[in-house]
């Protein structure tokens, strides 16, 4: 039970890149789309 705290932070953690990274991805799609003038 000691290390059940690092599992939570761990898990929140991962959620946290995963969701950055697959926001950043479709931010960087929606910049790719627009026109560059």
């Amino acid at each position: 039970m000691q290390f059940f705290p690092v599992l939570v932070v761990t898990q929140c953690f991962v959620t946290a890149t995963w969701a950055l990274v697959m926001i950043g991805g479709f931010l960087l799609s929606r910049v790719d789309d627009v026109p560059s003038e």
